[in-house]
């Protein structure tokens, strides 16, 4: 396998977990909206924790891939 077909692959891996990623962090905010005056504040903490975390992992899978395509012009 090429090293353009390798980098390829690594941009379609890091695309499938952005993607889930995402809709994880937007679920988790839906739920958190919609359970606003049914759960403790703990939980409603804890949720936009996660959130936050999930952002900086999506942020940082985006840097990687932005990174990896440009890499695919020097090839």
């Amino acid at each position: 396998m090429g090293k353009m077909d390798e980098i390829k692959e690594e941009i379609g891996w890091l695309k499938l977990w952005l993607g889930i990623l995402i809709v994880t962090m937007f679920s988790m905010i839906g739920w958190g909206i919609s359970h606003i005056g049914s759960i403790s504040n703990g939980m409603l903490w804890l949720d936009g924790i996660a959130v936050v975390i999930i952002a900086g992992i999506v942020a940082r899978i985006n840097f990687v891939a932005i990174k990896k395509i440009r890499s695919l012009k020097d090839l």
